[in-house]
């Protein structure tokens, strides 16, 4: 008997569990504006601090943003070089569809994955090591930027209607308690 209702609970939860995560799923970095310059490439061209230089095209077109200067909040360092630096998703896009970005439709996962307010220029090997994870488990090595990033997450979260489990809730919470303080 107590294995039947084991089993029966067990199918419930299955049944109510997110998808498999597919990326795919997720589509970022578009040329909304059809001018061959994707999210990505527009977010350089708009956060560097000096204009940007180009990889050319053969067809002449300017694409690929190739250098400018960047400040990367998450680590405190400049870079240079547009292949340098990764465009982070504040929230990543597997944690968002962990919790609750599953059910998003397609528009609205492409919205997300594409907003500006949820993207941020990072340190290729930092986002790398952030990869999926929530402020519970990663947070920027330049504690400075704890309340900023902290506030994204409120804000973002708020926003998509994205539920966070009770580790990542306290640290936002907490953290941004401390911040209050100072």
């Amino acid at each position: 008997m107590r294995f039947v209702g084991l089993l029966t609970i067990l199918l419930c939860a299955s049944a109510y569990a997110a998808p498999a995560y597919d990326r795919d799923d997720w589509k970022h970095w578009i040329d909304a504006d059809i001018d061959c310059q994707n999210t990505r490439q527009e977010f350089l061209i708009r956060r560097s601090i000096v204009p940007v230089t180009f990889t050319v095209r053969q067809d002449g077109r300017d694409c690929t943003v190739r250098t400018g200067a960047w400040f990367d909040p998450a680590t405190g360092q400049f870079f240079v070089h547009g292949s340098d630096v990764d465009i982070d998703h504040t929230i990543p896009l597997k944690w968002a569809h962990d919790h609750g970005g599953h059910a998003f439709t397609p528009t609205q996962k492409e919205a997300f994955a594409n907003d500006w307010r949820n993207l941020a220029i990072m340190d290729d090997g930092t986002n790398s090591s952030k990869s999926d994870q929530g402020p519970s488990q990663w947070m920027p090595p330049n504690s400075g930027h704890n309340c900023e990033y902290l506030l994204r997450w409120r804000f973002l979260l708020d926003e998509y209607g994205l539920t966070a489990g009770t580790a990542d809730e306290d640290m936002i919470n907490n953290g941004l308690a401390e911040c209050a303080l100072r």
